[in-house]
């Protein structure tokens, strides 16, 4: 297990002169683990010579403990990304300025500038695994409003067997929705809708 955190620091006031995250010799290692530690989005770049990557924002001072029950099997894990991870600085939609900013990227802020502009991510806003290896939404629902409430999407998911020997009894797993408005102007990006965590799959 390698920890890792980002090879530079920011605190108000300042940003973070490099998204790279500090350097290690997996080439001299057979099966490497990697907990990454980032304070937003960093450049993955030893992605493909590892095993496995666990990343956490500031985990504070139980984060060594929550890790642990995750690399041991007690707990599956269940988060997804709050934030794309780049392939590299130049391609997310951050134009660095040294004593303002404008913001003229309007909507496609975030996670929307990467499908907007036809960018792929190292890592996707949304992604994450659990220890589950067949998930699958067997049914979708949409529920149209009523009484002045909110339109829903009801999805049943369904969790296929895993191979013998490697079954952990019970997984969480976050189910979200996107959509794309096509009125009263189209935008070229799909946004989070809703997500809601199903527990206790078996």
């Amino acid at each position: 297990v390698v920890c890792l955190m980002a090879k530079s620091f920011n605190d108000e006031g300042t940003d973070r002169s490099t998204l790279a995250m500090q350097d290690f010799p997996f080439e001299k290692f057979g099966e490497v683990v990697v907990w990454a530690i980032a304070p937003g989005p960093v450049e993955l770049t030893f992605a493909p010579k590892v095993d496995a990557i666990l990343i956490t924002a500031l985990p504070g001072e139980m984060g060594g403990a929550a890790f642990a029950d995750v690399f041991l099997g007690k707990v599956s894990p269940s988060a997804h990304l709050t934030m794309s991870m780049p392939v590299s600085l130049d391609r997310t939609g951050v134009k660095v300025n040294p004593n303002s900013d404008d913001y003229p990227e309007g909507f496609e802020m975030g996670y929307r500038h990467y499908e907007a502009k036809k960018l792929a991510p190292n890592f996707c806003f949304g992604w994450g695994l659990s220890y589950a290896k067949y998930l699958r939404v067997s049914a979708a629902a949409f529920r149209a409003p009523a009484d002045g409430g909110r339109p829903s999407v009801a999805v049943k998911l369904h969790r296929d067997a895993d191979p013998a020997g490697e079954r952990i009894d019970a997984v969480d797993q976050v189910v979200q929705v996107y959509l794309q408005h096509e009125a009263p102007k189209a935008r070229a990006f799909k946004e989070l809708a809703g997500f809601a965590k199903v527990r206790g799959l078996t």
